[in-house]
């Protein structure tokens, strides 16, 4: 029972983030038991032949040799020349998410879906305690295992951000609970990276000033801690001390940032389309950082040589900053396109639901609104 705590303090809110292990991956492993235990990769099966294709996702075996999501697979089968490819069963995921969500809204208690595989919860009004929001916990582990034979890992706290660092805590199957009374044990040996928010950028600043550690700031007060790390130090100090949002309720985007390449002609293959995705994708990223923006919301537009425009959007769990996390977002959406038999004439990326790092620290409040 992994409860991180010094001393027993009651904690006015108790949030939960319900995040479902690999998920991508673990649907074709569930339906396909010979699976189990083996180095799989979630992506394009014919990669070996025609050197296509990214890491859409991978088992935990695979990420053993270094496959990571968005890797190209040319690369991720020179780390992994043993994993074994499937595609992901799209009808599949949609069916056991839905009945997952299902039934964490009947419940009866605040729920946020905030994507495909993950979800928070509002466990105040239903557990008195931690140890009541644990046990609550395990119950919600046992019945989407016997009922969708998929793990969860839960992480519980007092606001959002620190409910979700507690799911990636102690991946994968488990149950992490952070009280009030053990923020700073949890934080301590924790990267500055793990918090939402904390992109590359950031990060690479907070490392200039020798800061690569939660505990390295987590004991200063307001006035020291923007003495060493500037602006951002507001927003560190409100998550160490758990004043961030414990809001379950969505807002709007506020702005878009969005470029396009046009090109047309012959169908080209896979690889020349990835370059000019590359090519946009960079565009729209280096814009977002040169702004000191984070962005939740990703977009595709692809139009065809037959000119029917399509768009597809993906919303992740928090603002990011993150390159591979909204790179990955990106190849997610436009994999099932890129073999249209016309050929594609525009390709487009689009980032929204935007806000500010630093020119606008109130809303950082919100990351997980």
């Amino acid at each position: 029972m992994l409860i991180l705590e010094n001393i027993f303090v009651e904690d006015p809110k108790i949030i939960a983030v319900v995040d479902i292990d690999m998920f991508f991956a673990a649907v074709v492993i569930r339906d396909d038991p010979k699976l189990i235990n083996k180095p799989l990769i979630i992506g394009n099966p014919n990669a070996r032949i025609s050197r296509r294709g990214v890491v859409l996702t991978c088992s935990y075996e695979a990420r053993e040799y270094g496959v990571r999501s968005g890797m190209p697979m040319v690369e991720a089968l020179k780390k992994c020349p043993v994993a074994l490819i499937r595609r992901s069963n799209y009808e599949a995921n949609k069916k056991s998410s839905k009945n997952i969500m299902e039934y964490l809204k009947s419940l009866n208690i605040p729920v946020r879906v905030a994507s495909i595989d993950e979800a928070y919860l509002d466990l105040t009004d239903m557990c008195e305690t931690m140890e009541a929001a644990f046990t609550f916990a395990k119950e919600i582990q046992r019945w989407i295992f016997d009922n969708e034979k998929l793990t969860v890992s839960i992480g519980i706290g007092p606001t959002k951000i620190i409910a979700k660092m507690a799911s990636d805590y102690n991946k994968p199957n488990a149950v992490t609970a952070v009280k009030l009374s053990g923020l700073e044990a949890f934080f301590y040996n924790l990267k500055l990276s793990k918090i939402p928010g904390i992109g590359k950028v950031m990060f690479s600043k907070l490392q200039s000033n020798g800061f690569t550690k939660c505990g390295q700031l987590f004991n200063m007060d307001l006035k020291q801690m923007r003495l060493n790390v500037g602006s951002i130090a507001d927003f560190l100090y409100d998550v160490f001390n758990a004043n961030t949002s414990t809001d379950l309720t969505t807002r709007g985007s506020r702005k878009s940032i969005s470029h396009e390449t046009t090109f047309h002609g012959v169908p080209l293959d896979i690889p020349t389309y990835l370059s000019k995705l590359d090519y946009v994708f960079n565009r729209t990223y280096d814009e977002l950082n040169k702004k000191e923006l984070i962005v939740k919301t990703v977009s595709i537009k692809v139009r065809f040589n037959d000119f029917k425009t399509i768009t597809r959007s993906k919303t992740l769990l928090n603002h990011s900053n993150d390159r591979l996390k909204l790179y990955e977002a990106m190849i997610l959406l436009i994999e099932p396109y890129l073999e249209h038999k016309l050929g594609i004439r525009l390709l487009g990326v689009k980032f929204s639901n935007i806000i500010s790092i630093e020119k606008e620290q109130t809303t950082l409040h919100d990351f997980f609104n």
